[in-house]
């Protein structure tokens, strides 16, 4: 009840303060998810219809050199989710620093690091995971501990050379305390996570590299979600994507090339944080190919690959998912997909939850 207020009561203020913006400069949108999931193994997890997500969406101006940004989750997973909100300034009017631009940005919002968090990319299966544990699309690449939102501070500078050739860096710092849905982001230990990430745009080629340490969080027990820090945490990473087009869940033609391939390489190390405990090496990837059959039919394969411990032998996690996604009526569209996995001998089980999943996702 306490976190449905907090949650309430912080939707109320951002709202009364969008509100108070001239309506010119007040953008609102959202997105609505109905998935069906039909298991191979009765075992498997959440089966059926679901009412997966109902998103808004809130962007507004405050003038020429500031603006809001919320990303609020009406509907998640049976439960409002509460998810970015920043106040960015920028230097330049046309040109804000959450969209690739030189500026400063703080509030709660992701770690600057690769792909998997950048707040601009369009993802393309149904679904950022199926669920946390223990698949892949939880586990993968940290699953939580990289995905989840923290309270910062974030700096951004963006450098155009013209004819397709520019540099953009972020570097931002965190509390590094979980979700402040779950620990209201509050730093209670003082330590703070350091995260950065630069990239490079050639032409029709984007690479960039990325970093992030951070220290456990010293009093603070981990969740069900994992979103505590209950180990020191070091984390790199490498992210490419050709051709340099928008996102497919941005832009199903692909700008009309005929393919687009993306993907991101993480290494790292779970250090220990008491004598009873070990250091952990982990390593990770996936790899996306999405091809457009036709202005109205996109495909799409993706494959994720995760060792939580490369000390363990036969404990990798692996993740196929191909699908298709298929626009009708203008701003929706139908992603079907089947979700293969598998794993070493020591890994934890995953075939349970082989399946077959169909949305329909609208935005409005």
């Amino acid at each position: 009840m306490k976190k449905l207020l907090i949650t309430g009561l912080a939707a109320g203020f951002l709202l009364g303060l969008m509100i108070s913006v001239q309506a010119a400069d007040l953008n609102i949108g959202g997105e609505a998810k109905m998935r069906y999931r039909q298991n191979y193994n009765p075992a498997g997890s959440a089966p059926g219809f679901s009412f997966y997500e109902l998103e808004l969406f809130i962007d507004t101006a405050i003038n020429d050199y500031s603006s809001v940004y919320a990303e609020y989750n009406l509907m998640h997973s049976n439960k409002p989710d509460p998810e970015d909100v920043w106040l960015d300034f920028h230097y330049r009017s046309d040109h804000p620093a959450f969209k690739g631009g030189t500026g400063v940005k703080i509030g709660n919002f992701h770690y600057p690091f690769g792909w998997d968090n950048d707040d601009n990319e369009g993802y393309v299966y149904g679904g950022r995971t199926t669920v946390n544990v223990p698949l892949i699309r939880g586990s993968r690449i940290d699953g939580w501990r990289i995905r989840e939102r923290q309270i910062g501070l974030q700096g951004n500078y963006h450098f155009d050379r013209g004819e397709g050739v520019g540099i953009s860096t972020s570097v931002g710092v965190f509390n590094g305390n979980g979700s402040w849905l779950n620990y209201a982001g509050n730093d209670n230990d003082n330590k703070k996570d350091i995260a950065a990430r630069v990239e490079a745009t050639l032409q029709d080629f984007v690479i960039g590299a990325s970093y992030l340490s951070a220290p456990a969080t010293v009093g603070v027990a981990a969740n069900a979600n994992n979103t505590a820090h209950i180990r020191d945490v070091v984390r790199t990473g490498v992210h490419f994507k050709y051709p340099n087009v928008a996102f497919p869940g941005q832009d199903m033609t692909l700008g009309g090339n005929r393919y687009l391939i993306w993907g991101e390489f993480i290494a790292g190390e779970n250090q220990a944080v008491t004598g009873a405990q070990t250091t952990q090496p982990t390593t990770g990837y996936y790899l996306e190919v999405d091809y457009a059959v036709n202005p109205s039919l996109l495909a799409f394969v993706r494959y994720d690959y995760y060792d939580q411990n490369t000390n363990v032998a036969e404990d990798h996690l692996v993740g196929i998912t191909p699908g298709i996604r298929l626009p009708f009526l203008g701003s929706s569209a139908l992603i079907l997909e089947a979700e293969y996995y598998a794993g070493g001998t020591a890994a934890p089980a995953t075939t349970a939850d082989d399946r077959i999943t169909l949305e329909v996702a609208t935005m409005f």
